[in-house]
């Protein structure tokens, strides 16, 4: 399945460019954004004008400039900002059906957890090479056709040094890169954006669980 790492979600939009939210109208109306056109001067927010900027004042009474297309963002954790379009379009990416919601942008990566997901190519690779040992609490070794029991763990060898082989348990997610996290830590890191696929019949050597 891939994943990406979660972010906290801001609302944002450009000055002069998109719809005013109701949050920066709140400020508007208590003056703590004041809305600018080099064309008319001070102008009603209502009027969405295409060579808008605007002052923000913060809460020590500090003024600052945000040109016409800067995003000004809202986010819980700090008094609104702006950001230059070029910059805030590389780091942050509009979440789905959302037209001013945004997470920041992060690389998407294949994991599972052992023993329950199907066990994806990459994996089984490495199982075949002998690299990584499946292993079950009750059978001895794994014959061919028992590799989709859900108590399956496994043991990931090193070669330069035996003494350092890894132990993956049972349910524990391992990343394409061979990262291991516990479901605990791997939850809160990370989201998941695809459907889960179905579980694997029963037999299927390429499965870690079966229905």
């Amino acid at each position: 399945m891939m994943f990406r790492q979660k972010s906290d979600l801001i609302e944002a939009f450009r000055i002069g460019i998109d719809p005013i939210p109701d949050w920066f109208m709140d400020k508007v109306t208590n003056n703590k954004a004041i809305l600018l056109s080099p064309t008319v001067g001070n102008h009603s927010p209502f009027e969405h004008r295409s060579d808008t900027y605007c002052i923000l004042r913060n809460e020590n009474g500090i003024s600052s400039f945000v040109n016409h297309g800067q995003y000004i963002v809202n986010n819980q954790n700090r008094p609104i900002y702006s950001y230059e379009a070029e910059h805030f379009e590389k780091v942050y990416e509009l979440i789905e059906n959302s037209t001013t919601t945004f997470r920041k942008i992060s690389k998407h990566f294949e994991a599972f957890k052992i023993g329950l997901d199907p066990n994806p190519e990459w994996f089984t690779e490495q199982v075949n090479a002998g690299i990584i040992i499946l292993l079950h609490p009750i059978l001895v070794g794994m014959p061919d056709g028992f590799h989709n029991l859900s108590e399956v763990y496994c043991l990931m060898k090193n070669k330069d040094d035996p003494e350092q082989n890894l132990m993956i348990e049972h349910g524990e997610y391992i990343t394409k890169a061979f990262n291991i996290y516990s479901d605990e830590t791997f939850n809160k890191l990370f989201e998941n954006i695809e459907e889960p696929k179905n579980t694997c019949k029963m037999n299927d050597t390429n499965c870690g669980t079966w229905s």
